[in-house]
């Protein structure tokens, strides 16, 4: 019978008790029979995909509405005392139910949730999912509750199920003759679409030597031992730009050498496996299309270190009005948006990630387009049987400015290959007479 064993929950005990968040939920999302909690979890410590973005982002903005404010470390001591809270809550169920204690009931997971919010002087519905679940079960009960609970695992076809899903079920249990009903479930929806926005300038906490958002983030030089303030511009009508300055004050150099520090902990953590852990591959974070993943700085290092093409600027990103794929950039997001449900938000990678596909097939900015999601992929489909081309959304996208980068070589290989044919036919028309004179 599948469960936890005396075993995993001595591990878990293990990595409770060392405040080493990742493996602990490490081990339970690669746990056979795993509900996909672990895995959402996972998301959620390391900031790295958009569910566990969002799920922060929406946990924020309650702690600010409280009055409380809590850095990157006040936040990491908030997720070790709801690590401790779960594994309680596991080890209470193990011996009369080990299958619950590996997969907790919503409303389990909903009460470990409520206890950490309100240690933390925190309103318990910062959770993302606790409204929802609080207006199933007030009009189907516990069993719509759980309902909901196990539809939030759902990490298949990209997370769009979960998302049709969230959407459906908010007025599923909005009762309409009542407007404090109405008024709570537009607040809910709202909430949400505030998060997932904010979620889209998200950078993972995984990289110690870049801290902040994308537009506005902080970079640590190890060569100068000192830190930088990087923001980028994307200003209507021109090339994407950076901006960036020294940092000298004193209080934001201790605040950015405190969360580098804490960060620094946590990559060490990541390699303290306890001896008897199997997993020692971490598992990645399931990946959704509003995700975005920024490179870490050493990588951008590395990117930045690529000689120029031809000396030329770094070419508009798609929504740049100025560039010239861009109408073909809002043919696709049009076709994109008109299949997902209403507050989805599709970042401006996998958008750029998609206007390449459509690129690369030929379809034209005024072509129909029909969008298919699959598990791990997506089709992108023209008028003209032969303009199709499928997406791989199992890994996290390119960077918006590699795909604009990737398009802008694409059409300098095409030119050249016209030119090579017009070069081809002009000398078959060349020959045509000197071959007949020959004859």
């Amino acid at each position: 019978m599948p469960g936890l064993t005396q075993k995993d929950l001595e591990i878990l005990r293990h990595y409770a008790g060392k405040d080493n968040r990742e493996l602990y939920w490490n081990y339970l999302a690669q746990l056979p029979d795993s509900d996909g909690y672990g895995l959402l979890a996972l998301g959620v410590v390391r900031n790295d995909n958009a569910p566990g973005q969002v799920a922060n982002a929406h946990a924020q903005a309650f702690a600010r509405r409280n009055g409380v404010e809590l850095d990157e470390r006040g936040w990491e001591q908030f997720g070790i005392d709801l690590m401790k809270r779960d594994f309680a809550m596991r080890q209470f169920h193990f011996k009369d139910d080990p299958t619950r204690a590996l997969n907790l009931k919503g409303e389990d997971v909903k009460d470990v949730h409520d206890d950490s919010f309100r240690n933390a002087n925190i309103d318990p519905d910062a959770w993302t999912p606790r409204r929802l679940m609080d207006m199933a079960e007030d009009k189907g009960g516990p069993p719509a509750m759980e309902h909901v609970w196990s539809n939030m695992l759902d990490n298949r076809r990209l997370g769009l199920d979960r998302a049709w899903f969230t959407s459906a079920e908010v007025w599923k249990h909005t009762d309409l003759r009542s407007l404090d009903s109405v008024k709570a479930s537009v607040e809910y929806m709202g909430d949400m679409t505030v998060a997932r926005m904010a979620a889209t300038q998200n950078l993972a906490n995984t990289d110690p030597d870049t801290i902040g958002i994308r537009d506005f983030h902080y970079r640590y030089d190890r060569n100068r031992n000192a830190w930088s303030e990087v923001q980028e511009l994307h200003d209507p009508g021109s090339y994407p730009h950076t901006v960036t300055r020294t940092v000298t004050d004193p209080d934001r150099l201790r605040q950015l050498s405190d969360t580098r520090e804490l960060r620094l902990e946590r990559e060490e953590k990541r390699q303290q496996f306890h001896p008897d852990d199997p997993y020692r591959e971490i598992a990645r974070s399931p990946q959704t299309l509003a995700g975005n993943e920024q490179p870490s700085h050493h990588e951008i290092e590395r990117l930045a270190m690529r000689p120029a093409s031809g000396g030329q600027t770094a070419p508009a990103q798609f929504s740049d009005p100025s560039h010239p794929d861009h109408a073909l950039h809002l043919n696709v997001r049009q076709a994109l948006y008109s299949q997902l449900p209403d507050g989805a938000v599709v970042s401006e990678d996998r958008l750029a990630q998609f206007t390449l596909a459509a690129k690369e097939a030929r379809i034209r900015p005024d072509e129909m387009l029909d969008v298919r999601f699959n598990e791990s992929s997506a089709t992108l489909q023209g008028h003209h049987p032969a303009h199709g081309a499928r997406v791989d959304l199992a890994a996290p996208p390119p960077t918006a400015q590699d795909s604009a980068r990737q398009a802008a070589e694409l059409d300098q290989q095409r030119q050249e290959q016209a030119q090579q044919r017009q070069l081809a036919a002009q000398q078959q028309t060349q020959a045509g007479p000197a071959l007949s004179l020959g004859g």
